[in-house]
């Protein structure tokens, strides 16, 4: 499947997504890449060429996609969808509603800016644009044939650009592995297995290329003059934002027993993470009135507080995923230092909680969005602690803490949905999701699942929720439940 060259030059425009359906499109017919491929590198005159596949990880990741698996037997037809049609829906509607930022400042809409000329990513986008304007069009997770192909495709192109005969070009490879992620963990049959070797597949290339290493380089010129007058970001910047993406995504999927791996390996060099997540940040803080910050709002030192509380929540997050997934040596020790970090960041930022959780007004600001997403995702995380290992969700005895944690939860949650949209922010959906399984209010359980706009999520709460009917649920059974066990 070629790239059309009208994506290769796309500005931005209106949406046109809701005009009258044409005529159908004409499947795209599979090609194989064309090799070599001379493609520009992240660092500025430099090329890479992709050489024949060699050496790359012995796993089923670049295997052809089972069609049983990807629904295509069942897929839908994009009559009427070109892709210049996903393109712009992810740019002017899923990136803004992936985000509470500015729709330009959104970080799905800053990747696209990156991807244009990089055929690989962009095929993986291609296939994540049309499967999340599907289910928009509320054809809910079965794939559309637009998006399998491109899929395809880029998986084919990943095969050669693992064994790059120059320098590889890391912004293409890491995107490409963002879009992967995104796509895998949307569809309705989860695949564990692809998410594992996904991520076992990053670290690998994080650590031959040294990835992490080129984000911290001092020696690199990290502001030069054209990112002084806007007209391009940083190599470094940009890689490191979208390393943070990925931390983000594999911390994320390592819940469900899929992936961890990568979200492990940034988690063991506390300064590095802490360095690449700085510097992830520079790009919206250099510049707050031209960044999404309106006159009156909050300072730009209280939003970068609640940027750094939400940042150690999703360190914690993935701190709990391995202390859920060990064995029980050490566990008591964990639970314990676990339980005091989310104490001491609840003393920290007592300024946010009060401004959320209690409706304190701070002067005469409203909380805003992110606010009230990071103080919700804490008190999920409190639940997700005490409910981690043998603890099934809503079991009796209900410890205090549990108890006082979900009642923040959903009083937080309903502050959340009146100020702005959170459909697509994930970590606000799991909240939700944690609040659901643990209460045992009917009342609070049909108001999550109106709210639980993530179809992955839902599917999975609707068979944990089945399973409950016959017997609690724990952390390890939910695993297996979305593991396709028995």
């Amino acid at each position: 499947m070629d790239i059309p060259s009208s994506l290769l030059s796309f500005i931005p425009k209106d949406s046109f997504l809701l005009e009258p359906v044409g005529s159908p499109s004409p499947i795209i017919p599979v090609l194989t890449p064309c090799l070599p491929d001379t493609r520009r590198g992240v660092q500025s005159n430099t090329y890479e060429e992709y050489d024949a596949p060699h050496g790359y990880p012995a796993n089923s990741l670049l295997d052809p996609i089972p069609l049983l698996v990807m629904n295509y037997t069942r897929s839908i037809p994009t009559y009427g969808v070109d892709d210049m049609q996903a393109l712009s829906f992810h740019r002017t509607i899923f990136g803004p509603m992936k985000s509470t930022r500015a729709p330009t400042q959104s970080a799905q809409s800053l990747f696209v800016n990156y991807v244009m000329d990089k055929q690989m990513a962009l095929h993986f986008l291609l296939a994540v644009a049309h499967s999340e304007l599907s289910l928009y069009y509320g054809n809910g997770l079965v794939l559309p044939q637009r998006s399998y192909q491109h899929f395809d495709q880029g998986t084919k192109l990943l095969r050669y650009a693992l064994t790059p005969r120059g320098l590889p070009d890391h912004v293409n490879m890491m995107l490409s592995f963002l879009y992967m992620y995104m796509f895998w963990m949307r569809r309705d049959q989860p695949v564990p297995q692809k998410v594992r070797e996904l991520s076992q597949t990053v670290v690998n290339y994080v650590r031959t290329h040294k990835v992490d290493e080129f984000c911290i380089n001092d020696g690199v010129n990290l502001f030069p003059e054209a990112f002084a007058a806007g007209l391009l970001i940083p190599g470094q910047v940009l890689l490191a934002r979208i390393f943070t993406y990925l931390y983000d995504r594999d911390g994320f999927c390592s819940f469900f027993g899929c992936g961890g791996s990568f979200a492990t390996f940034v988690n063991d060099d506390y300064s590095k993470r802490r360095k690449i997540w700085r510097l992830s940040r520079t790009v919206f803080l250099l510049f707050p009135e031209e960044q999404g910050f309106p006159s009156g709002s909050l300072s730009e030192i209280h939003e970068a507080a609640i940027l750094d509380l939400y940042f150690t929540l999703i360190t914690i997050h993935h701190e709990i995923n391995i202390y859920s997934q060990a064995g029980m040596l050490h566990r008591c020790s964990d639970q314990r230092r676990l339980k005091q970090h989310l104490e001491g960041l609840k003393k920290e930022y007592s300024c946010i909680f009060s401004l959320v959780a209690n409706n304190e007004p701070l002067g005469t600001c409203r909380p805003s969005l992110m606010e009230c997403v990071t103080v919700t995702f804490f008190f999920a995380l409190q639940i997700y602690l005490h409910r981690s290992c043998e603890s099934a969700f809503g079991a009796d005895p209900v410890p205090e803490e549990v108890r006082c944690a979900l009642s923040s939860l959903i009083t937080c949650a309903y502050n959340t949905v009146t100020i702005g949209s959170a459909q697509l922010l994930e970590r606000f959906q799991w909240s939700l999701f944690i609040g659901g399984l643990e209460t045992r209010d009917p009342v609070h359980r049909g108001w999550i699942i109106t709210h639980l706009s993530d179809p992955a999520l839902k599917r999975v709460f609707q068979l944990v929720q089945e399973a409950k009917r016959h017997s609690p649920v724990t952390m390890q059974i939910l695993r297996r439940i979305v593991g396709g066990e028995p």
